[in-house]
């Protein structure tokens, strides 16, 4: 046993194909494909692969995510031309391996050879792809698939210190049975002393969650899955003490060093500076808008308010006008990366860019000014929403909550008591907004009861 690396878990998943949507059932059943709605009240899921399409009754469903799992290439992922690996990037093997590892990069994706034992115990035995971070960052990549013929294959994203082979860091690894594993070296505290991972599960091409995620801040690094690059869940947090640049890249092995196998990377993404809201796809609040006081968000840009109503213009040219005592909260811009979250209070105020939280009463909006009335008689101010807030909290906003909740691509959320599908869209009956009409193109989840 080698007591070096420490691993408290393993994540066991059950391998499915890569999809363009998802629909998840009352009878625990997962359903991928393209994703649509039929008249009156069905989901319709056609494999990706080929086959007949799933219907499944809207009153069977519990979830129903759609459009194109993978969000559109961004333009800060990692490109170059076809060959060798674009620089900065630099590979090389880490420890005692049998075979030489060797990378490739073609059609923006990297290709890793490798034999080695893989990232456990007092040394590490790998091949490595890493570029220098300086300070904050994270790293976002798809694990494509594994050439896994010879021997199991275990990849996946590193955060360390330097290729030494018992270099502190971090790694969060899948393995081609389907499993993912987050290693940190030193021990962390109450941390196990693990044996080498024995993935028990056959082997599929690639993990079921083929999205990997580290972000850094300061020593606290985040690690992250996700089945679509869209939607993200946290897997672990750790206190990792690294040194101001360290190495963040790209790890393979084998389970067995005398065999070579290969595995495949694309969409890879490293961002420097502390990680931003926008890059939790989970959040999806919009950058404008307005949230209702039972949890509900209607995106659109605030153009005036007063003591009985708010009016809110809509990307369609649509306006709406919501009665005051509807509201929680005006949204104005996004968090900046050190504010993940609006303060979880229940007084009136303001939240600043700036990060400051000021008690008190918003008056009004219009003309681009805001006016608010400090707390306990300290006069009046006049901000500038888009330039200094971030939000005014006006009453505490309830959990979100309905027989449907969807999701639109704008980041609005409506609650709905009741919902019919068309061929081209869903009818929703929100308590605030009454009937609504959603075009499908515009659905991004619906969650039903359980």
């Amino acid at each position: 046993m080698r007591p070096h690396w420490t691993s408290p878990f393993i994540i066991l998943v059950a391998a499915i194909p890569a999809f363009a949507g998802l629909v998840e059932s009352r009878d625990g059943r997962s359903y991928s494909g393209d994703v649509r709605l039929e008249e009156p009240r069905t989901v319709v899921i056609t494999p990706a692969a080929g086959g007949q399409p799933v219907r499944v009754p809207l009153a069977d469903v519990v979830l129903a995510r759609f459009g194109p799992a993978t969000p559109a290439p961004a333009s800060d992922e990692v490109a170059g031309p076809d060959g060798a690996l674009p620089a900065p990037w630099k590979g090389q093997d880490v420890g005692a391996v049998h075979t030489p590892g060797r990378a490739a990069f073609a059609k923006h994706a990297f290709t890793l050879s490798a034999s080695g034992w893989g990232l456990w115990g007092k040394k590490d035995s790998f091949h490595l792809v890493a570029i220098p971070l300086a300070g904050d960052g994270q790293i976002v990549v798809r694990i494509a698939g594994f050439d896994d013929a010879r021997a199991r294959m275990t990849a996946g994203l590193v955060l360390r210190d330097s290729p030494a082979p018992d270099s502190p860091g971090l790694a969060l690894l899948a393995h081609s049975s389907g499993e993912l594993s987050l290693l940190t070296r030193p021990i962390t505290p109450g941390g196990a002393a693990p044996c080498p991972p024995k993935p028990a599960a056959p082997a599929v091409p690639a993990p079921t969650e083929p999205w990997l995620r580290l972000a850094r801040t300061g020593d606290l690094v985040t690690a992250y899955r996700s089945r679509d690059g869209r939607f993200w869940t946290v897997i672990d947090q750790r206190q990792v003490a690294l040194s101001p640049t360290p190495l963040v890249g790209l790890a393979a092995a084998t389970v067995a060093n005398a065999a070579v196998g290969s595995v495949t990377f694309d969409r890879v993404r490293v961002l420097a500076g502390t990680p931003e809201r926008t890059l939790f796809p989970e959040t999806l609040d919009p950058n404008e808008g307005i949230i209702f006081r039972d949890g509900g968000i209607l995106a659109g840009r605030l153009v005036a308010l007063d003591a009985s109503a708010a009016k809110l213009s809509r990307e369609k040219g649509k306006d709406h006008v919501i009665p005051t005592q509807q509201i929680a909260r005006l949204l104005f811009n996004r968090p900046p990366p050190n504010l993940a979250q609006l303060p979880a209070t229940a007084k009136p105020g303001l939240l600043l860019l700036s990060g400051e939280y000021v008690e008190g009463e918003t008056l009004s909006l219009s003309d681009a000014q805001l006016k608010f009335r400090l707390a306990q008689g300290g006069g009046e101010r006049t901000y500038r929403p888009a330039d200094d807030l971030i939000a005014a909290i006006l009453a505490p906003a309830a959990d979100p909550a309905g027989a449907f909740r969807l999701r639109t691509r704008d980041g609005s959320l409506y609650l709905a008591r009741a919902m019919t599908l068309l061929k081209d869209s869903a009818v929703v009956e929100d308590r605030y907004l009454s009937w609504t009409r959603l075009p499908a193109p515009d659905l991004l989840e619906l969650r039903t009861e359980k």
